[in-house]
């Protein structure tokens, strides 16, 4: 049961690298517009270490004495009463999906912050292009104008 305290150790790490992760997902909903994109890439910088310490459990759970339950107890398919043995993991499974019910919550509305800004730049964009093409049109307007002036047609 050596892999027991690594496994442990590693769903600490999880539930403190998905707390980070929950934080970013706040200030992304806070931040102003300028800074969003640093909470994004927090984010997703986390969601890599996260990705990696479940490869590092899979690795542990591989050849553990008690792999087949403790596959359940991490899977949520556990129907008996937990062993004494697998308390803290539980324990700290239920952490994990505590932190995991919050980031859901706070995710839908990192996801309409996300829109609103899409919205706001494809408006800037459209303002822009607006004022561009108003601009060319007149450049070219005034530009026929003065080309007609300019032209004769000699004696016909």
């Amino acid at each position: 049961m050596v892999n027991l305290e690594e496994i442990l150790s590693l769903l600490k790490e999880k539930r403190e690298l998905l707390q980070e992760f929950e934080n970013a997902t706040i200030q992304m909903i806070m931040c102003d517009s300028e800074e969003l994109h640093v909470f994004v890439k927090k984010r997703s910088d986390i969601i890599e270490k996260v990705d990696e310490l479940d490869k590092n459990i899979e690795k542990c759970l591989a050849g553990c004495d008690n792999e087949e339950q403790l596959r359940k107890i991490l899977g949520d398919k556990w129907e008996d009463d937990i062993p004494e043995w697998a308390d803290e993991i539980y324990n700290e499974l239920k952490n994990i999906k505590a932190v995991l019910s919050r980031i859901g919550e706070s995710d839908v509305q990192a996801s309409s912050r996300l829109l609103l800004e899409k919205e706001k730049i494809l408006e800037h964009i459209k303002d822009a292009n607006g004022k561009s093409s108003a601009k060319a049109t007149k450049f070219y307007a005034s530009s026929g104008k003065e080309r007609e002036k300019n032209i004769s047609f000699g004696n016909a």
